[in-house]
Parts: C-alpha cells; structure tokens; sequence
C-alpha cells in the first residue's frame, strides 16, 4: 500500500497565508512502496502565501516521492522555502541509502516559470560527498521569492547569506524572481539562516512554532 499525504491550497480574496507544520516533517526506513506527497498551491492576484514548512528529515533506507505544484498570478506575492536534513544529524547519524526524489513546477498564468528536480537513489552518502552536490553537506534548503511586494527586499536578504567552512549560501535574481539556495554541514546553522530570511520576508510575522 502506497501511503500519499496531499496538501491543497487555494488562496484568495486579498488573502495573506502562512502554512508551516508543528514540528519537522520525518521519512523513516520503507517496508515496500515509496511513501508520496503531493502539494498543489494557488494564489490568486490579490494574495500572499508562504509555504514554509520546517525541515523534512531523511532516514536511512526512506523511500519518498515529492511533487510541489504552484499555480501563480501576476500579482501574486509567494515564498516557497523547503529544507532537507539528510539523517539525524543532532545524533551523531548520517543518510547512507535510500530513496529520494523531488519535483517542483512553479506556473504563471497558466506558464511554467521555474522547475527544480532532485533524484538521490541508493548510496546517497557517496552522492552527496561529491563536491558537484553537497561535498559532504547535511543539509540544504531552496527558497523560491516572487511578487513585487517581495523582490525589492533583496538588498536586506543578502543580510542574512553567509558563507563559512560548515555553510555555503547565495542568490539569483531573473525573470522577477529570487531563487535562495543553502548547504550546509551543519543542520542547526542552516535553520537559523532560514529563520532569519523568512522573518525578513514576512516583516517578522513567524509562526509561533518557529519561535518555539
């Protein structure tokens, strides 16, 4: 049996949303079939929404499809910032096989305006050691930024990026977007970096369970 968590959301009528979970999200070892989520998101011109779940945790041997869909409008402001650890890392344990594999389509107008896609099968430590994916890291995160409301925050986001021998972190801006994306080798740092960008983006309207 294939268990399949979906999310759907559809805001509207100058709304403004902020839709996180209670606590990280966890895939533990699979017995057979690959667990799935599916999320599809819509925001309509005159509203915001921030999809800012707290980080999702890979055990070993997880088996986990994702599918992320996003319908926008041009006037829409939207923050989509997802965070994966790859194992417990506060316990001393690391992600060493498993199955992993996600998929984002982010539409304007009915027009695909940004994908992303990551598959990590099988010996995903040796994968992610490679210095063309995370040399090493444990955790990354992606924040996707649209909306005029949101891009002219830029300058002050550059704040919050840092760059160390445990965390790398930039920026791009094109298309009237702003893709953030985050690795790191050390889980608990990465979290606070992607606070502190959220908090900066919402004018520090957290979720209380982001200030538990």
């Amino acid at each position: 049996m294939v268990i399949i968590f979906f999310y759907n959301l559809e805001v509207i009528n100058n709304s403004k949303l902020f839709v996180t979970t209670q606590t990280a999200e966890r895939v533990y070892k699979a017995i057979k079939d690959n667990a799935e989520i599916k999320v599809a998101l819509s925001v309509d011109d005159t509203s915001d929404l921030f999809w800012i779940p707290q980080e999702l945790i890979l055990f070993n041997n997880c088996s986990i499809n994702r599918k992320i869909h996003v319908d926008l409008k041009s006037n829409s402001n939207f923050v989509l910032a997802e965070s994966t650890i790859f194992g417990r890392t506060a316990m001393g344990e690391t992600l060493e096989k498993g199955f992993f594999n996600d998929n984002w389509k982010i539409n304007l107008n009915g027009k695909l305006i940004h994908a992303e896609a990551l598959s990590l099968t099988d010996n995903i430590k040796d994968k992610l050691s490679s210095i063309a994916c995370t040399q090493n890291g444990v955790a990354i995160c992606n924040i996707f930024i649209y909306g005029e409301n949101l891009l002219s925050k830029e300058n002050t986001l550059t704040n919050a990026l840092k760059n160390s021998e445990t965390i790398l972190s930039s920026h791009s801006k094109w298309n009237d977007k702003i893709l953030i994306r985050i690795v790191s080798k050390n889980a608990a740092e990465l979290e606070l970096i992607k606070k502190k960008i959220i908090s900066y983006l919402s004018e520090n309207n957290l979720p209380k369970v982001w200030n538990s």
